[in-house]
């Protein structure tokens, strides 16, 4: 089954967008932390928080957090990987979703619901977005917007269900 939203992965708050750059996620994951360092090096105002612990940020606060997020950034342990939660996340608080290029990110459409570039090209895409704050709206509204309506756990279920139909024997 897809991921889906559920209430508790946020909405929008309606907050002040104070933060140019958000990542939330394991510190200890070497290539996170190697992809944070590299954007500060190359002058990204990014704030890098989060892990499985008890440091991590959950909940209501996380949720705060991706409100006050201009742009969400979505860094994979592993080049190619899809993280659609953390895409929902970013989404479902309306904060435009920046990832690297992913394998299958449906039912995401890059350039549509989130942004898409090589970890390379972060820095010129985020100056890019940041002075193009009604690009960058549109962007996170559609995401936002797209969570909101079509990736609910209703649609999910029943997709779930239809596809288990198919495989029952006739007449159950």
């Amino acid at each position: 089954a897809p991921f889906c939203y559920m209430p508790g992965m946020g909405s929008d708050l309606g907050l002040a967008r104070d933060i140019d750059a958000l990542f939330i996620g394991t510190p200890n994951d070497p290539r996170h932390r190697s992809s944070i360092r590299y954007l500060r090096k190359r002058g990204v105002n990014v704030l890098s928080l989060g892990g499985y612990d008890s440091r991590g940020i959950w909940g209501d606060e996380r949720n705060r957090l991706i409100n006050r997020a201009k742009i969400f950034l979505c860094l994979q342990r592993q080049e190619g990987e899809h993280s659609g939660a953390r895409m929902l996340l970013g989404m479902a608080n309306r904060s435009m979703v920046l990832s690297e290029p992913v394998f299958q990110a449906d039912p995401f459409v890059s350039g549509t619901h989130f942004e898409s570039a090589p970890l390379k090209d972060f820095p010129d895409v985020i100056e890019h977005y940041l002075t193009h704050e009604e690009e960058r709206e549109k962007i996170a509204s559609n995401g936002h917007d797209f969570v909101m309506r079509e990736v609910r756990m209703e649609k999910t279920m029943t997709q779930v269900l239809n596809t288990v139909d198919l495989f029952l024997p006739p007449g159950r």
